[in-house]
């Protein structure tokens, strides 16, 4: 088991580093999930498809409002209230679909010139219900001055 541990803290050591980084700059690369999960409004929120990313209390308080226009959706987030001097908030929506059983999720890299945010739409049709949901898909990362690129 210890050798196991060794060998992935070594593979993620490696993983994070990148050979053209400036030594002297170190990257948080911690990702807080907030929420993965769908709006069941039909669009009545008024969220399109969309990426955002939001940096301070007046944007995620909005947000926040919207989501929860149709039903309470925040309730269910593992987190509300954001150090913004901390953390950065990104938030990935997705069409307005038929149905149930759609999803996003998020992979997110560093490197020395930018971040990288890579969503991949999943479809599942395991309890499929029949009315119109809009995946979601809500992080945080620490605050970074390298510019955010979605993909």
């Amino acid at each position: 088991m210890k050798k196991v541990l060794t060998t992935l803290i070594v593979a993620l050591t490696i993983v994070n580093c990148s050979p053209d980084a400036d030594a002297s700059q170190t990257y948080d690369t911690t990702l807080t999930i907030i929420a993965n999960d769908n709006l069941f409004g039909a669009g009545n929120e008024g969220i399109y498809e969309s990426y955002k990313i939001i940096t301070d209390d007046e944007n995620w308080n909005t947000l926040k409002n919207q989501m929860d226009y149709f039903s309470n959706t925040t309730d269910s987030f593992l987190e509300t209230e954001i150090d913004f001097s901390n953390y950065i908030v990104l938030a990935v929506f997705d069409q307005i679909r038929i149905s149930s059983g759609y999803s996003i999720e998020l992979d997110v890299s560093w490197n020395s010139d930018n971040i990288l945010v890579s969503t991949t739409k999943l479809f599942s049709d395991e309890n499929l219900i029949h009315r119109p949901t809009q995946p979601f898909h809500i992080v945080k990362i620490s605050t970074t001055d390298l510019p955010i690129l979605f993909q």
